[in-house]
């Protein structure tokens, strides 16, 4: 949503370079603005690919926990859902006691 705002303010100063100054430079600072906003968002998309691997990691291995230590016993198994959004319940009678 920043990134709107900066666009939204960044289009007055783009005119004014246009008008008062020359074409050429306000033209150099618009690629210099996309090649910032492409970076910025690179980088958080890299920043929330990292969490979610960690939330994954860490949901895996408190459901393996989990299992190991109450639900093996009682033949349940709990599994993390997909891009662990959800927590899924099974029962399995092959599980041994």
């Amino acid at each position: 949503m920043a990134c709107i705002g900066l666009f939204l303010f960044a289009i007055p100063v783009f005119i004014v370079l246009v008008i008062q100054v020359h074409f050429i430079i306000a033209l150099l600072f618009l690629v210099l603005y996309f090649c910032g906003i492409g970076m910025v968002i690179f980088k958080s998309k890299r920043e929330q690919l990292e969490v979610q691997k960690a939330v994954h990691f860490n949901l895996s291995l408190f459901v393996k926990n989990e299992n190991n230590r109450l639900y093996g016993r009682k033949k349940l198994k709990w599994r993390p859902g997909f891009l662990s959004k959800w927590v899924e319940l099974h029962w399995s009678p092959s599980i041994l006691d």
